[in-house]
């Protein structure tokens, strides 16, 4: 079954949001702030799009959470892993891009969100497909610095932002056990 790579869909939305939920289980009940943060993004930026069964307008497709990236210049992408016989995507990846503030479009920077590969599809390169795929974008868009928050404790993601060019800008404290960690990567 082959691994696809677009925008997210509305019908991709259940998807990302329980894929975002596992991503972080089994740290919310050691760390109340990742449960917070998990909670608060699910309610704003994950919101699934609402739509009026009765009044389905031919935007039906298009979704809550593209929109929201896509406000600030940005995108959502998913990784898919599709199959022709059935027709049917299953989301084992995804990433965001966006302006955070007025002044990222002066300073040309995006900031990286959301990057999770399915525990049963890492390793093949996925990630850093998505990673790539949001770097042309951003250039595209006139961007010259990414910007990539993790918490320390996700290891693997670290690596994976300083194997593709990122270097550590800083590193803030949340609390007595947790931090996080800025990358930031110059991009032409």
């Amino acid at each position: 079954k082959k691994i696809v790579y677009t925008e997210i869909q509305t019908n991709d939305e259940g998807q990302v949001r329980e894929f975002f939920q596992a991503s972080y289980k089994e740290y919310m009940d050691e760390y109340p702030a990742i449960k917070k943060m998990v909670k608060g993004v699910l309610s704003k930026e994950l919101k699934e799009t609402r739509v009026d069964r009765d009044n389905q307008s031919k935007f039906f497709n298009y979704s809550s959470i593209a929109s929201y990236y896509r406000k600030s210049g940005g995108i959502f992408l998913v990784a898919a892993q599709y199959d022709s016989k059935t027709g049917k995507r299953k989301v084992v990846g995804t990433i965001g891009l966006r302006r955070c503030e007025e002044k990222d479009v002066q300073t040309g920077t995006m900031e990286v969100f959301r990057l999770a590969v399915d525990s049963q599809f890492r390793g093949r390169g996925i990630a850093r497909n998505l990673l790539e795929a949001i770097e042309i974008y951003a250039q595209e868009q006139g961007c010259f610095k990414l910007l990539a928050n993790t918490l320390t404790i996700l290891e693997a993601a670290s690596n994976l932002y300083r194997s593709c060019g990122f270097h550590t800008e800083r590193e803030n404290p949340l609390g007595a056990k947790l931090s996080m960690t800025t990358f930031v990567k110059t991009i032409i």
